[in-house]
């Protein structure tokens, strides 16, 4: 099996010239091993496909409901999802041609020709709902009555579940596309090529020599639209060290900081998993320093030469470089209304270019309500607010 990328058409297309290339590629050693899983992993894709399938078809839908519905004045879907019990509920009662009283239904109700057409579409939802479980039960099954390759030999796939949930963020729906879509950890050998592979591995454009974007490669899209998914649902943890070191990102960033951490966060559960697959153990954080907080050098904030009109907008609590820093890198200074891109990157160049000369790290994890405590010459100071919570002990989220 050759990827068709690697094997470049010779400049006239024959299968002679075509077979002559490949005898001589091969020969050569010119391209690497291919992945093909063994029986038990070409089955279980065939049986997670089936799901996603009734997924799509579901989504297909509750889209067209939502689109019919729309043109008459029903906003359900702003607050309730169609594909939800309270969604389903008041589009069945539409169908019924009642008016329930709630203020995202408009008092029209629906025309009596097009109920029969929503009614319908609600009953396709539900069926493919209802084959969607009924496929990842069949596949879930199938999972935990084989065993699967680790670098420790085959384990069985009940007890591998087991572990791939112990990672932040991820369920029964993530763990089973890891194993469909992975099969053999022992494919990859370091952590880029796993970022690589789940479509994490963050990429750029140059135009000019100048770094213009920052794109995302492909990659595998299924495990990357899961591990997103993760991403989002550990996001909204407010007990987790991962979404505190999310939202942490996702607040230096005046534009896009939500869509950035989501893609962080996906490429550190996506390597767990691989660690914990590989390894056969259960995920750990104590190598992960999440909440890692630079110190700088001892300045007042007038060192980083910010324009007056930034100074009006800091809290009175911030009076020093580091104070600036905290708030900085806890996510907290660009929420405020006037704190603009560039500001923050000048914020973000002066921390590379002013590291403190004797200093250990502090560990800071943002917090819901903004306030931190700081560790000074071995006593914990307390009494300053801003945008962080120092971490107990020497782990980091």
């Amino acid at each position: 099996m050759v990827n068709p990328l690697l094997a470049g058409p010779t400049r006239r297309k024959t299968d002679r010239l075509d077979a002559r290339l490949l005898a001589h590629h091969s020969i050569t050693g010119l391209w690497p091993h291919s992945f093909i899983p063994n029986d038990a992993g070409i089955q279980l894709r065939v049986l997670w496909a089936a799901r996603w399938e009734a997924v799509r078809a579901a989504t297909r839908c509750s889209n067209r409901v939502n689109n019919i519905i729309l043109r008459f004045g029903h906003t359900i879907a702003a607050k309730d999802p169609i594909r939800g019990a309270m969604g389903r509920a008041l589009v069945g009662e539409l169908v019924l041609g009642e008016v329930p009283n709630v203020p995202n239904v408009a008092p029209g109700g629906l025309p009596p020709a097009v109920r029969p057409v929503v009614g319908v579409l609600m009953e396709d939802l539900a069926l493919n709902v209802a084959r969607a479980k009924e496929a990842e039960t069949v596949a879930t099954a199938f999972v935990a009555a084989n065993k699967w390759p680790t670098s420790k030999g085959e384990v069985g796939g009940e007890r591998l579940l087991e572990l791939l949930k112990t990672v932040p963020g991820v369920g029964n729906v993530t763990a089973m596309t890891w194993i469909s879509e992975v099969v053999d950890p022992k494919r990859f050998l370091f952590p880029e090529q796993v970022s690589a592979y789940c479509g994490c591995d963050p990429s750029v454009k140059i135009s000019a020599g100048k770094v213009t974007d920052y794109v995302k490669r492909k990659g595998n899209v299924r495990l990357h639209k899961a591990l997103l998914y993760a991403a989002a649902a550990e996001m909204r943890q407010p007990e987790s060290r991962l979404a505190m070191w999310g939202q942490s990102i996702a607040g230096r960033h005046r534009k896009g900081g939500y869509r950035k951490a989501l893609g962080a966060m996906a490429r550190r559960i996506g390597v767990g998993l691989w660690r914990v697959h590989f390894a056969c153990v259960p995920f750990s954080l104590e190598q992960y320093h999440f909440g890692l907080a630079p110190r700088v050098a001892d300045a007042p904030i007038e060192a980083l030469r910010l324009s007056p009109k930034f100074h009006q907008l800091l809290p009175k609590e911030v009076r020093t470089a580091q104070d600036l820093v905290d708030l900085y890198w806890g996510g907290g200074l660009a929420p405020l209304k006037g704190v603009g891109q560039a500001s923050l990157k000048k914020i973000s160049d002066w921390i590379k270019a002013n590291p403190a000369a004797k200093a250990g790290p502090r560990i800071y994890l943002l917090d819901r309500n903004k306030n931190y405590e700081r560790k000074v010459s071995g006593r914990a100071d307390s009494t300053r607010r801003g945008c962080g919570e120092e971490a107990q002990g020497s782990q980091g989220g």
